[in-house]
């Protein structure tokens, strides 16, 4: 039972590490790609 209770804990951590990297990268591209002229970019 502990180390089903360690696997999922290991699993949760790992897919908040991976939305915590996809939110990195998406956040760098929206600032990479910023452009005064797309209102709507700007407004992400």
């Amino acid at each position: 039972m502990l180390n089903n209770v360690e696997q999922a804990g290991n699993r949760d951590e790992f897919i908040a590490a991976t939305l915590d990297k996809l939110l990195k990268n998406i956040q760098r591209n929206i600032d990479f790609h910023q452009d005064i002229s797309n209102p709507k970019l700007l407004e992400l």
